[in-house]
């Protein structure tokens, strides 16, 4: 938690955090009341509460990159295959007069 304060440039109100067991499960839940009930001051309260947005939004996209991440990984094997095509010239319109079985064949 001092290592989120002083990266907020909020270090002087770590001993009122760590006095108060503020960790990082709480501060999910911290609102600007409870930062007022704490005894910090307007300034420091509004740029806490900043923080405590930004680093919300963080988490939340780590997660979702995450979510991704794990989402693409594939299971199974891969394996090389040669595909050829060969047209014919009036095959369209051998198709039509064709059982699709033999053309296909």
């Amino acid at each position: 938690m001092g290592e989120w304060l002083r990266a907020n440039d909020l270090a002087e109100f770590e001993a009122v955090f760590v006095d108060n067991q503020v960790d990082f499960k709480t501060l999910e839940v911290l609102t600007e009341i409870d930062l007022k009930e704490l005894g910090l001051p307007f300034g420091p309260r509004k740029r806490v509460v900043a923080a405590i947005e930004k680093w919300k939004r963080s988490a939340s996209m780590s997660r979702t990159e995450a979510e991704k991440r794990s989402a693409s990984i594939v299971h199974g094997e891969r394996r090389q295959i040669t595909v050829m095509f060969c047209d014919l010239v009036g095959s369209t319109a051998l198709s039509g007069k064709v059982d699709p079985e033999f053309l296909g064949g």
